[in-house]
């Protein structure tokens, strides 16, 4: 099987490799398979000979194309000096489009290859700009920090709030929540937030309002993002105000968030649809074993 495809692959070397040294360049790689020592030494010489074959196969078709050159018999311009540069250029650019229309092997090799580069190129220069360049949609987002090293209890979320480094900190959990009452019950992602979350992300409401510190003693609140209004609602701005059902309880809509709100997925991990107040009263939050809370801070002026 190797032995075929290695033939096959020799298939794309110039004309006259193909006539004068295919066949024994084969011949030799059968050879060396079949009188190899076992199996760890037939590998090796699988990865040797075709560890090289893209080399030489740029080497021999970028020679094979040098030396055809040399063999065509060129008619000398003996045009005047001032004759334009672009009679030149696109001389070159027919001379080099005959020769990849001669050669199509060279030229499907020539133009996956660049097709890569340019993918490759592309696709880290996306990332650097999403990550490195372009600024993240927040407020003074170079004080922005995030506490790694995994979620955080609620006690430990406590003594973060007391820190001098922090100018303003909160916290996120989120998780999976079932939507009953809206045609066909949905499945969506719920965030619940501590105060101070959307005012450390920059968000502001596009209708109604967002939380404030009075809805963190009733945690039946709930904001909806704008792309859930949009995709369940249909922008009714009727919504603020209204009941829904969520996992069996009922929550007021007092607002929803604007387009231009971008969820802060380094500490929600998802694409946020429902964004509720955090529930404090829950013992689990009270407790050390409980590590589920996500942390965002700013920091303070001169740290």
């Amino acid at each position: 099987m190797l032995g075929w495809l290695y033939a096959l692959l020799l298939r794309s070397f110039p004309p006259d490799f193909r006539r004068q040294e295919r066949p024994e360049a084969a011949e030799d790689f059968m050879r060396l398979w079949v009188e190899s020592p076992g199996r760890r030494y037939r590998l090796k010489v699988a990865a040797v000979a075709f560890g090289r074959l893209p080399l030489a196969l740029a080497h021999d078709w970028a020679g094979w194309l040098r030396d055809g050159e040399r063999r065509r018999v060129h008619q000398i311009d003996e045009a005047p000096h001032w004759r334009s540069g672009m009679s030149d250029l696109m001389r070159s650019v027919r001379h080099a489009v005959r020769g990849l229309a001669k050669n199509p092997a060279f030229s499907l090799s020539t133009g996956f290859l660049m097709a890569l580069g340019i993918g490759a190129v592309t696709t880290i220069f996306t990332i650097v700009d999403h990550v490195v360049l372009r600024p993240l949609p927040y407020p003074e987002p170079d004080r922005l920090v995030t506490l790694e090293q995994g979620s955080h209890s609620g006690p430990l979320v406590g003594e973060m709030e007391r820190l001098p480094t922090f100018e303003s900190l909160s916290a996120v959990t989120t998780g999976y929540a079932n939507l009953v009452g809206v045609g066909q019950p949905q499945r969506l992602v719920q965030g619940e937030i501590t105060s101070g979350f959307f005012e450390l992300f920059g968000a502001s409401p596009a209708a109604g309002r967002l939380l404030d510190d009075g809805d963190f003693a009733s945690p039946d609140r709930v904001v909806i993002s704008r792309g859930a209004w949009t995709r369940i609602w249909g922008d009714d701005p009727e919504l603020v105000g209204r009941s829904i059902t969520v996992d069996g309880e009922s929550l007021v809509v007092v607002g929803v968030t604007t387009q231009a709100f971008a969820t802060p997925r380094s500490v929600t991990g998802l694409e946020v649809d429902l964004w509720r107040p955090l529930d404090w009263s829950d013992p689990g939050y009270q407790s050390h074993e409980r590590w589920s809370l996500e942390v965002a801070a700013r920091l303070a002026p001169g740290r």
